[in-house]
C-alpha cells in the first residue's frame, strides 16, 4: 500500500507518439508527480507493460511501493541515503547541501 505520493516507483510505458512527448518537454517530471526521482522511469521502447500496469489508450502505467530509505531532509524515498558517513539520514543531494551551507553545523554535530 502506497501512503503517499513519495513512496511511489512509477514507471511508464508509452507508445511512440507519447514517448517523442516526455523527451521533448523541458520538465522535472518526478517534480511534478511529487515522486522521487530515483522511482521515475520511462520503460525502452517496445518493452511490454506488465499486467497489472494501468493501461490507456496511448500509454500503461506501473505504480509500485518505491524500496529504499527516507531521507530526514527532503522526505522522499532514495537509494543513497546514509552514502555520507558524517549525515548517515540524508540523501546524497541533501548532505551535500548541508555540508556547503553549514560546515561548522557538520563538522559539530547536530546532537
Amino acid at each position: 500500500m502506497i501512503g503517499k505520493s513519495l513512496e511511489a516507483k512509477v514507471t511508464v510505458y508509452p507508445n511512440e507518439q507519447v514517448r517523442e512527448l516526455l523527451t521533448a518537454v523541458d520538465a522535472d517530471i518526478p517534480q511534478l508527480l511529487i515522486i522521487s526521482p530515483d522511482y521515475f522511469e520511462i520503460a525502452s521502447a517496445g518493452e511490454v507493460a506488465p499486467a497489472d500496469a494501468v493501461d490507456f489508450e496511448d500509454v500503461a502505467i506501473l505504480v509500485e511501493k518505491a524500496d529504499g530509505e527516507v531521507c530526514d531532509r527532503c522526505r522522499q524515498i532514495r537509494k543513497d541515503v546514509g552514502v555520507d558517513e558524517k549525515l548517515p539520514h540524508l540523501c546524497g543531494r541533501c548532505a551535500k547541501i548541508v555540508e556547503e551551507n553549514y560546515p561548522e553545523a557538520v563538522a559539530e554535530g547536530f546532537e
